[in-house]
């Protein structure tokens, strides 16, 4: 039992660190750029621009 384990602890490293490098970080790159302005300054605009009633006509 205890090998078994010890294997899973193994397996679920190159796992986690593929999760990290390929959902967490773009995500993370997606979001913050999402919020930022044509300066690279912080902005609500973009995010109050998504969420206008207006948007969600079909």
């Amino acid at each position: 039992m205890n090998e078994r384990l010890s294997s899973q602890r193994f397996l679920a490293l190159p796992f986690g660190l593929w999760a990290v490098l390929f959902i967490v970080l773009p995500l993370f790159f997606v979001l913050w750029n999402g919020l930022k302005d044509v300066d690279g300054g912080f902005t609500l605009v973009h995010l109050q621009t998504v969420l206008q009633a207006g948007n969600y006509r079909g």
